[in-house]
């Protein structure tokens, strides 16, 4: 499959975007469960670092999604709008 420079770019960014959100989910959930330590420096800098980069698309979906259960839902929210997104752009490269 050959894609043009700009919708292979803007594949990568998605790509980007989803890995990141991946690594987010998994590291809060360790962090929850007790696995990690935030407070070791190395797990509190990659945690902050994630955080910053996924929190503010986050936010954005949480204001349309309410907890169910007790659940946040945005992240699944986000997976589907990214896979979408995605999706998009590989129909409209061809």
């Amino acid at each position: 499959m050959v894609l043009n420079p700009i919708s292979h770019t803007l594949l990568f960014i998605v790509q980007l975007a989803y890995y990141l959100l991946f690594g987010w989910v998994i590291m809060s959930v360790l962090i929850n469960f007790g696995i990690l330590n935030r407070y070791q420096p190395v797990v509190y800098r990659i945690f902050e670092f994630l955080e910053r980069l996924v929190e503010p698309p986050l936010r954005k979906v949480r204001r349309y999604v309410p907890l169910v259960a007790g659940f946040d839902l945005s992240p699944l929210v986000l997976f589907v709008g990214l896979e979408f997104l995605r999706q998009t752009i590989l129909y409209l490269s061809f």
